[in-house]
């Protein structure tokens, strides 16, 4: 008798098939120099700084702390931790909720953005996955994070000054953000990391809450009669961010710049769960302004936890989603551990790639930056890429991928 085959390990099997094929277009685009880095939360996550879930419950506990300390009654943190209970179901209005507890405190905004520089103060040291990562030839980086783990590594791979990398997304910096725009296209001017939602550096330019946000990009309202808490509820937001838009004909920094990075460059996402409604609507805007879907012209790299296999289903579906309707392929790492060891071996594996293609550039293709020997003097991509190499060789040793000869 025929055994029948599994439906699951079916989708599993062409779930990797069908990834391996993205993954290689994806090197290829990086390879080629036309992509832009974006990078989220998960990233920071891997030095030490806490997912948008642990922020809040820090937050929370913060709170309590410090009602218990300035004289709030006893039943306090019983009838808070009823009031916040639900936090998982929607971080932006959890988060405004906390933002408004703590200003009720004396001196409460001082102490609001203290606990923020406290949590997001820099580290001591940088990473290497952070090091190849930042080495590959993207044109641009922007980032949601509030840390400065991007410009520590950047200072170091281009060995200059931490200072002066940084770029915050405000009206004030239109000349810089121009800049910023300008060095995708002349490799001449120098890299900054676009801040979209602020840096700890400068307090006062951190986008966390649901004000936050509309402040930055405007207010998300639905388009029908559809009701807008149940849209913006984490776990319907894929499936309904088409009946959101964004209120006012004024079009704030924030959207013009996301707009024309997303209309115009490859996109590569980063520690991004791809849940955040306003960055799915401007995907959804351009999608829509330029009448472009279902067509692989950014890329994001996803966790894929495979412990229990049911769940193949919902992984590609989602992955379908992102590509029909925001041309977004997705490229997935296996995470059944949650040390996110996959992300760090296809870094890798573009690091190598991007490596090997600098050495098999042909020798008609020397400029006249050769010496008289005919070999060609090292610029500073070649000393970066020469960094990469040992730094790429050396994540093999540790995580045992060095081929045995």
């Amino acid at each position: 008798m025929k055994q029948q085959s599994n439906p699951i390990t079916q989708d599993y099997n062409e779930l990797l098939k069908s990834n391996i094929e993205r993954k290689q277009d994806l090197i290829k685009i990086i390879k080629s120099g036309e992509a832009v880095l974006f990078v989220g939360a998960g990233s920071s996550v891997r030095v030490g700084y806490p997912t948008w879930e642990n922020l809040l419950k820090e937050l929370k506990n913060e709170v309590i702390k410090l009602n218990n300390r300035h004289g709030s009654n006893t039943k306090y943190k019983e009838q808070f931790e009823l009031s916040f209970s639900d936090c998982s179901e929607d971080f932006l209005d959890c988060a405004e909720k906390l933002k408004t507890e703590i200003y009720k405190i004396n001196s409460g905004e001082k102490r609001y953005y203290n606990w923020l520089s406290r949590i997001f103060a820099d580290k001591e040291s940088t990473d290497d996955f952070h090091t190849i990562l930042l080495s590959l030839p993207f044109r641009g980086i922007l980032t949601t994070n509030y840390d400065s783990v991007l410009e520590a590594v950047l200072a170091k791979i281009d060995k200059k000054p931490l200072d002066g990398y940084s770029l915050i997304i405000n009206d004030e910096f239109f000349m810089q953000i121009n800049e910023f725009l300008l060095s995708m296209s002349d490799k001449e001017i120098p890299r900054k990391i676009a801040h979209l939602h602020g840096i700890i550096k400068v307090p006062s330019s951190i986008i966390f809450t649901r004000k936050d946000y509309e402040k930055a990009y405007g207010y998300l309202t639905p388009s029908n009669d559809s009701n807008l808490e149940e849209l913006t509820k984490s776990s319907q937001l894929h499936t309904n961010i088409k009946d959101l838009t964004f209120i006012g004909s004024e079009w704030t920094i924030h959207r013009k710049l996301l707009w024309a990075v997303l209309a115009t460059r490859h996109v590569v996402f980063i520690g991004f769960s791809m849940n955040d409604p306003y960055l799915e609507k401007m995907l959804d805007s351009v999608c829509d302004d330029l009448g472009r879907w279902d067509r692989p012209i950014h890329y994001a790299i996803r966790n894929i936890s495979l412990k229990n296999h049911t769940c193949v289903g919902d992984f590609m579906d989602k992955a379908n989603y992102l590509r029909e309707e925001y041309s977004v392929e997705t490229v997935f790492y296996e995470d059944s551990d949650d040390s996110h060891q996959g992300l760090a071996e296809i870094i890798n594996e573009i690091a190598k790639e991007c490596d090997q293609k600098a050495h098999d550039t042909p020798l008609h293709k020397l400029d006249s930056s050769s010496n008289e020997s005919g070999h060609k003097k090292k610029d500073k991509n070649d000393i970066k890429l020469e960094h990469l190499s040992k730094i790429s060789t050396e994540m093999d040793r540790r995580t045992g991928n060095v081929n045995k000869t």
